[in-house]
């Protein structure tokens, strides 16, 4: 029984050992990345990160900085906001963050986002980065969504997003099909926002994205889940994007919703030939 007792002791300060790393190049190769951990997280300056010091960070914050690898994330299990916003990470390896509610990467270089892993998230922003497409149908808790100005070809959500209130998926180079796949997984939500549609006025060539395929038909079935969408102009010059819904004439119909979210076919098309 002693013996017994002694193996797992032994086995239990292993893990803690392999659980303790050390605040180096190895393991934080990014050296803003590196500094920033030294910084916060070891707080009794042993160069080591220990599980309790990883365990107490919850928020990780490298918005607006030159931080290019975020290798060595794994180690914090109980992160549940991260911010890379205006950073120059390209890479983004989060499978190991159960925990994350909140991601924010906008503005960074980022070209594949995988959240598979990140089932608890509520908030994504990942505008104006690189990624050609989004599969979020893991991501049923999502609230908010921002993934406006990339290169998507397709955003597919989960179809159980029951709290999904806002999507800007505008500026992007979604095909109507792709759109229609996207919205057919909409809940049904009272004043739900999608920005869907954005020009620009700019004095620049600005040829970086094409403009989503947005119909009639969709407009139909997006005002047919109690949603409104909304159509934009963003000023390059100023910075700033007005908004407005799609009020005219040809978007106030609306076809009847059934109880389980769904809508006939034979309602969106009574909506359409409604439409001018």
């Amino acid at each position: 029984m002693r013996k017994i007792k002694t193996i797992v002791l032994l086995m239990a300060i292993a893990i803690g050992a392999q659980a303790d790393v050390t605040i180096d190049y190895s393991h934080f190769p990014d050296d803003q990345f590196r500094k920033y951990v030294t910084q916060r997280y070891d707080t009794n300056d042993d160069g080591v990160l220990s599980t309790r010091e990883a365990a107490l960070a919850v928020t990780i914050d490298l918005s607006e900085t030159i931080a290019k690898n975020l290798k060595g994330i794994e180690y914090f299990k109980n992160l549940t906001k991260l911010d890379i916003s205006e950073s120059l990470v390209r890479d983004l390896d989060l499978s190991g963050n159960k925990e994350l509610t909140y991601l924010n990467c906008t503005h960074s270089y980022i070209s594949k986002l995988d959240l598979s892993n990140n089932e608890k998230l509520t908030e994504l922003y990942c505008s104006r980065t690189y990624i050609d497409g989004l599969d979020l149908r893991n991501n049923r808790y999502l609230q908010k969504l921002d993934c406006s100005n990339c290169h998507l070809d397709y955003l597919i959500i989960s179809g159980d997003s029951r709290d999904l209130s806002m999507v800007n998926c505008s500026r992007n180079s979604m095909t109507e099909a792709a759109l229609e796949l996207f919205i057919s997984r909409l809940r049904v939500k009272v004043d739900g926002q999608l920005y869907v549609v954005q020009d620009v006025n700019t004095d620049y060539d600005y040829t970086m994205r094409d403009s989503n395929e947005f119909t009639k038909k969709l407009a139909a079935m997006v005002f047919a889940k109690g949603w409104t969408p909304y159509k934009g102009t963003y000023d390059e010059n100023t910075g700033k994007s007005s908004w407005v819904a799609y009020t005219n004439d040809n978007y106030n119909y609306k076809a009847d919703v059934n109880e389980d979210g769904t809508v006939d076919s034979a309602d969106i098309v009574a909506v359409i030939k409604g439409m001018k």
